[in-house]
């Protein structure tokens, strides 16, 4: 699945707040904030359809997260395709 949370470390934990245990399994829409997640799907979409495993998504600009509570921050995210 293209948009489902399949790994959270301890670093991911403390910072956007979530457990690996409850957010496992999730969409990673819940990162993501809600006016910037059509974007994103685009770009996971197109990534999708290439031949490469993995790439930085640094071509997007700055990217915007999430955390629990609500408040948003500025980030640096690859993105990898899980074989």
């Amino acid at each position: 699945d293209k948009s489902t949370i399949v790994s959270f470390n301890g670093a991911a934990e403390k910072l956007f707040g979530y457990s690996s245990h409850e957010i496992v399994g999730q969409p990673l829409d819940l990162l993501i904030p809600a006016g910037l997640r059509a974007r994103h799907g685009a770009v996971v979409a197109e990534f999708s359809t290439e031949n490469c495993l993995g790439r930085p998504m640094r071509h997007m600009g700055n990217m915007t997260c999430q955390r629990r509570d609500g408040s948003v921050f500025p980030s640096e995210i690859a993105i990898s395709k899980v074989v």
